[in-house]
């Protein structure tokens, strides 16, 4: 069966917040996400659940991030953090979201996402290393993990530099 993919609403707030205990066995990435709603790098429209019979399944956030240079700043996303339950992994309600996630992002016309993830997950969605572009994240992270998807044509031309996210991602890095 399939989840239905939606937008996080105020009243999926304590089912996240078990649901990243259970996927994350620690109380970090709740608290990351709870920062994460309170920042400037939040979009709301960009938060999703996956739900199936009444409860929340899974969950994915994308935040604002910025690639900087010496000579500009690119505006992008992260897709961070992203949980499903342990008793429901391997059935594609994570595939559903991130696929969800693509497609409400380039729909709102942002020019690529950028994750740091399980290498041999993200590229089925056409995710690949970050340093293809000459963009290199704000932290000590293995080359082949920290990805980006353009999702325009030509959206990464010219563009390189470091990646910045939210603050909020300090205390969890």
């Amino acid at each position: 069966m399939q989840p239905l993919i939606r937008p996080e609403l105020p009243e999926d707030l304590p089912q996240v917040h078990e649901l990243l205990l259970q996927a994350f066995g620690q109380s970090e990435e709740s608290l990351l996400v709870d920062s994460l709603r309170k920042s400037r790098s939040h979009i709301p429209e960009l938060t999703f659940v996956a739900e199936q019979d009444g409860k929340i399944v899974g969950f994915l956030m994308l935040t604002h991030a910025t690639v900087v240079s010496r000579k500009s700043q690119f505006l992008c996303l992260l897709l961070s953090p992203m949980a499903v339950r342990p008793e429901v992994q391997k059935t594609g309600i994570g595939r559903a979201l991130v696929a969800h996630a693509i497609q409400s992002a380039t729909e709102l016309g942002f020019p690529a996402i950028a994750v740091l993830g399980h290498p041999t997950y993200y590229p089925k969605f056409g995710f690949q290393p970050a340093s293809n572009w000459g963009i290199y994240p704000s932290i000590d992270a293995p080359e082949e993990a920290f990805m980006l998807l353009p999702l325009k044509q030509g959206a990464m031309e010219g563009i390189h530099g470091m990646l910045k996210w939210d603050h909020a991602f300090d205390s969890v890095t």
